[in-house]
């Protein structure tokens, strides 16, 4: 995914495809899976999805219109939602392939970090938007681009792997023992691409630290939708910077122009694309290569950007497939 993905500022304005509620035109094809997802009417109620004197069935009937609405924003077709009274919500869908992103959806259980990604200087200048982009290195203590870590890592490509594989070898002899990792450097976090696969120097990421205002999380993102851009017709992910959070997103991301923000979901790193422009209101999220693939990743990327589904505890209690 690296430098596969460009964000600018923009407006899409395209109709929706996506989940219908169960009853508005339903799919005739048998359903190829299954979700059952737990979820309880008071929960629905308590937060404020139905009346405080709905009966089980018309809670949950609100909250399948409720998720329902939320899936429409992937562009899936032939998803179905209804309530399952003892249960929660019954999810059914005709494309095998919209099981991942449903199971990714309900997955959801935080807001994403934004960290701006830490590259050397090399790296980086491929990336910027024009001879005018903002000038580097920033001033200190900002870590990104890749300003050294002490004597033996020097601010130079060399030194940045270095001081990677020597980290991530830190990293691995810190949890053989029990211990949490602490960076030797502290203007600089270690991630991972994954939490599952042992921890390599190929899936490793530095991010500038959690200090200040640097780091940002998709709580302040509103309307989050995949949609395709109006001339290349490639997948994008558009949403909406909410209005009392737009100062300091425009802030941040001006201080980061021609820089790597990077989307850290539970310390796991999951993609970084390049700030063009600072942001203020209207994001456009532009995605790269093969068309396909181009919409799987918007796909992923909306699910991430839009955190936790609706404010109460959903999990995915059974998968059946056909």
């Amino acid at each position: 995914m690296r430098g596969s993905v460009s964000l600018f500022v923009g407006l899409v304005i395209l109709s929706m495809s996506g989940a219908r509620a169960h009853g508005e035109g339903a799919d005739k094809r048998a359903p190829a899976f299954a979700l059952r997802v737990h979820a309880r009417a008071e929960a629905v109620r308590r937060e404020g999805l139905a009346p405080h004197d709905a009966s089980e069935d018309e809670a949950l009937a609100a909250l399948a219109e409720s998720v329902a609405k939320r899936l429409g924003v992937l562009r899936l077709d032939g998803v179905e939602v209804r309530g399952d009274p003892g249960v929660g919500l019954l999810v059914t869908g005709s494309d095998p392939a919209a099981l991942l992103y449903l199971q990714a959806a309900f997955a959801a259980r935080m807001p994403a970090e934004l960290r701006i990604e830490v590259r050397p200087l090399e790296e980086l200048t491929a990336h910027r938007a024009s001879p005018d982009a903002a000038t580097t290195p920033r001033l200190l203590p900002e870590a990104a681009p890749w300003q050294g870590a002490g004597d033996k890592f020097p601010a130079t490509q060399a030194g940045f792997e270095g001081y990677v594989a020597r980290e991530v070898e830190r990293f691995k002899l810190a949890r053989a023992v029990g211990q949490s990792y602490e960076p030797s450097d502290p203007r600089y976090d270690l991630v991972f691409e994954s939490t599952v696969s042992p921890p390599s120097v190929d899936q490793a990421h530095l991010v500038e630290a959690r200090e200040g205002k640097r780091v940002l999380t998709t709580d302040m993102f509103e309307d989050v939708h995949v949609s395709s851009d109006p001339t290349s017709n490639m997948p994008t992910v558009v949403y909406r910077v909410r209005a009392d959070t737009q100062d300091a997103f425009t802030a941040w991301t001006g201080a980061n122009v021609g820089l790597s923000m990077a989307v850290v979901i539970d310390g796991t790193w999951r993609r970084a694309y390049t700030i063009h422009a600072p942001l203020r209101d209207t994001v456009q999220v532009t995605m790269g290569g093969d068309r396909s693939r181009a919409l799987h990743e918007a796909r992923i990327l909306a699910i991430e950007l839009m955190g936790p589904f609706i404010p109460m505890s959903m999990r995915v209690r059974a998968v059946e497939t056909r």
